[in-house]
C-alpha cells in the first residue's frame, strides 16, 4: 500500500504531480515532511479541471504522467489531514471528488514501485473541464495558468475571508 507505520510517525510514497509539483499550491502542504524527492512516471489520463489544476485517472493502457515520487515522513495524523484537504472521504469514496489511492509509479529505469496519490473519482469525470491529450500537464499549464496564480492579493484575501465564514455570515 505504500505505507508503513513507526511509532507515531509513518513513512508513505507519494506520486506529486500539478497542485502537488513543487512551487504549486499543495506542495507547501506536503514539503517541509519530503525526506527524498526523484522524478516519476504513473500512467493515466490527464483532466484539466476548471480551477486550472489537472487531475489524473489512472490507466495501465494510458499516457506516461510526469510527476515526482516523494518520500514522506510524518505524523500518524497527516493522512486524515491531507484526505480533508483533497475531500477524500474514505467511507464514502465514490462521493469524493478525489480519491486517495495505490497507484504503480515508475522510476529511474521504469523500476516499479506502490505509491499513494489523489486521483480524480472516474465517476466524477464528467465535472472535469477537459482532458489534457498525451497528458502533458506541465505545458498545459504553461499555457494555461490556474486561476489562483491570477489572482491579485486583495481577491485573495476576500477568498480566505469567505472560506471562513458561515453562510449566514455572507448574506
Amino acid at each position: 500500500f505504500g505505507i508503513a507505520a513507526s511509532g507515531s510517525f509513518m513513512k508513505f510514497k507519494f506520486f506529486g504531480f500539478g497542485s502537488f509539483a513543487e512551487g504549486h499550491v499543495h506542495y507547501t502542504k506536503i514539503s517541509q515532511l519530503i525526506t527524498g524527492r526523484k522524478k516519476a512516471f504513473v500512467k493515466g489520463e490527464v483532466y484539466r479541471l476548471r480551477c486550472g489544476y489537472p487531475a489524473l485517472i489512472p490507466q495501465e493502457s494510458g499516457n506516461l504522467i510526469e510527476g515526482h515520487l516523494y518520500e514522506i515522513d510524518a505524523p500518524d495524523s497527516y493522512l486524515p489531514i491531507l484526505d480533508a484537504l483533497m475531500q477524500y472521504d474514505p467511507q464514502k469514496s465514490d462521493k469524493s471528488f478525489f480519491n486517495r489511492i495505490s497507484v504503480k509509479a515508475f522510476v529511474d529505469n521504469f523500476t516499479s514501485l506502490e505509491v499513494q496519490t489523489y486521483c480524480l473519482n472516474p465517476k466524477k469525470k464528467n465535472l472535469a473541464h477537459r482532458k489534457i491529450t498525451g497528458g502533458d500537464w506541465q505545458n498545459d499549464l504553461k499555457l494555461n495558468s490556474p486561476v489562483n496564480l491570477h489572482l491579485q492579493p486583495r481577491q485573495k484575501q476576500y477568498i480566505h475571508k469567505l472560506a471562513r465564514s458561515k453562510g449566514r455570515d455572507i448574506v
